[in-house]
Order: C-alpha cells, then structure tokens, then sequence
C-alpha cells in the first residue's frame, strides 16, 4: 500500500483504507472461476488469463497508462464527493465540516478518475448511473457495466421468503460504521427521526454491521436506536424489521444491501439518490427525499400489506434474473475477451 501512495502522490482517505468495497466483488469472482487469480503481492489486482485487473481508484490509478486492456473502478468516486458535497449545500449547511470535506476529496480524486478513464480501453463500473455519468463527463465510450450479484439464502425461495408479522414500526438498517460512515446517519437522526416519532410514537430503529465504535455505539444508545452488532444469519435479521432503509449520502455505486434485502423479500425505503442504480426495477421498493416522504410510505406500507409482498416478490425476481453472481462472472468474461 505504501508502494500505491508513493506512485499516486498523496495519502488517502480512511475510507479507502479501512473499507475495500472491491473485495465484495472480487471474493465471488474468485470463488466461482479459476480463470481469475490474485496477483501473488497485491491482493487488490486480479489477473484474468495473464492480463492484470486493478481494482478500486487506488490501484487503477497506479496501474493506468501502463498499456493494461481493463480497470475495475467499481464506482465512480468525483460523482460520489460531488453529490455528498451537493447533499449539504441544499441544505445551506455552507459551514459544515462534511461539505468542505468532500469538496476537498473531489479536487483531489477527480485527476485521478480522469487518468484512469484516459489510461484503459475498459472501465468497468457497478452501476448504469456512474456509467451515464463518466461518459458525459470525460466524452468517452469505454465505461462498462457490471451490477454486482448477490449471495441468495440458501432454503428455497418459498422457504426463504421472510415470515409475515404484524406491523411493529420496526426500521432496519445493515451498514458498515468505520471510516466516516456514521455521517450517513447522523443527518437521518437529526433530520428525519424526530419527524417520525411524532408521528409514530412507537417506530423502533434497529441497526447493525461491523466497524462500530464505542463513540458510535453510545450515539445510537443516547438516540435511542438499537444496535445490535455484526450479523452473521441474514434472515434472522430481516424477519425482525418490517421495513429496510438507506440514509447514504452519496448517489454514486450500488448497494450492497439493498440487494440483500431484495433477495430475502424485505421491502426496502430507499434515500431516492441511493436507489438510482435500480431505475429498471419498477414497483420493487420506495424511496423517499423528506420527513414527509417516508411518513407517507410507512403508512402505505403498514396499510397495504398484500400490495407490498407483490412488491417484494417483484424485487426478488428482479435480483434472480439480474444479480446472481453465476450469470455475472460469464458477463465479466464476455466483457474482458471483448476485441476492442
């Protein structure tokens, strides 16, 4: 790693330190052909049939301009800063520590992102939006999509459907909360939660993942959220919510456990620029801007519960069709034979 941060001229962000997203894709790659490997000293760059992969801004900022055919990129990272730069800004919070933040990472990481899409013939991206958005941005044509699959329970699908249960205003969330991540939640906290209890005396917010600290730990307790630490069954998790939510700032990428939730048939209520990377799935889950917003949504949820397992079973479809991993690793084959 020090060797990368020589090359690249600066010191990262905790974030890319502390939570190699490209691990959650390379992991199932690697499980499921022989054609992929890990370079033997850096377990952040593939190969596929002797031609080297970087994945993360990182690495493919290192390697680009170094005659290599494909770079992972996995999201697009300007977009990422800009858009939490932006998420501040409308709300006239022009002194807060995030914005000034963010602002300062797009400056930094946007030459890079730039390198990168001028140093590959492929850059290969998790979601339609980031694609959209680096061809307009840097005019070029050489930006691929890859959604990224999901581990499916392994009981059939009837059996893996999340039992049903009286309406208990229980919210969930799974996360990852190191690196800076609790930002994403403090602003649901301070702006959008007391909303809710005003309206739903008895709305419960149950939290959980890795990478919690005790700092973070007593915020939830002190707000009374419950937080109930890294999960290891999945669909124990998602029988005890009636609804999974996002808060994340950014709009860039895909996540991860939104695809979680959609293939253990859990309604989710999405923050709307978290969701932009399932704009083809339609009638499969909500979204919400405002306070506003996620009351009406709660209460269309609770009072419509035949409507909403439709919904569920259109977004489990959604994801067997789409994001099984098995299809994904012949897609990423089809992809890096590609003659450009």
């Amino acid at each position: 790693m020090e060797k990368t941060l020589k090359k690249i001229g600066f010191l990262p962000d905790l974030v890319n330190l502390k939570y190699p997203g490209y691990r959650k894709i390379l992991d199932p790659i690697l499980q499921r052909s022989n054609r992929y490997s890990l370079l033997a000293t850096d377990d952040s760059v593939a190969t596929f049939m002797d031609e080297i992969i970087p994945f993360g801004v990182l690495k493919s900022a290192e390697y680009a301009g170094k005659n290599l055919k494909t770079a992972y990129l996995i999201d697009s990272v300007s977009l990422g800063f800009k858009s939490v730069f932006l998420f501040y800004l409308k709300r006239g919070k022009i002194f807060h520590k995030e914005l000034w933040l963010n602002l300062a990472r797009f400056v930094k990481y946007a030459p890079l992102e730039r390198r990168i899409v001028n140093g590959y013939q492929q850059v290969i991206v998790v979601s339609r939006h980031d694609a959209k958005y680096l061809r307009l941005r840097y005019k070029k044509n050489n930006i691929y999509t890859l959604e990224n699959g999901v581990d499916f329970p392994i009981q059939s699908s009837e059996k893996n459907k999340c039992p049903q249960q009286n309406f208990t205003y229980t919210l969930g969330m799974l996360n990852y909360w190191g690196a800076g991540k609790p930002h994403d939640f403090i602003w649901f906290i301070e702006e959008i939660l007391p909303n809710l209890r005003k309206e739903f005396p008895g709305i419960k917010i149950l939290l959980a993942g890795r990478g919690c600290s005790l700092e973070v730990k007593e915020y939830f307790k002190k707000n009374n959220c419950e937080f109930v630490g890294e999960v290891e069954n999945l669909s124990k998790f998602f029988s005890m919510i009636d609804i999974f939510f996002t808060t994340v700032r950014k709009e860039c990428g895909i996540l991860n456990k939104v695809l979680d939730a959609f293939a253990h048939k859990k309604i989710v209520l999405g923050y709307e620029p978290n969701m932009k990377a399932f704009s083809s799935l339609t009638g499969g889950f909500f979204t919400y801007q405002n306070a506003n917003d996620m009351v009406k949504n709660i209460t269309f949820i609770r009072d419509n519960p035949e409507k909403v397992r439709l919904m569920e079973k259109n977004a489990y479809e959604y994801v067997l069709k789409n994001h099984n991993w098995d299809t994904k690793v012949l897609e990423l084959d089809n992809i890096l034979l590609e003659d450009i």
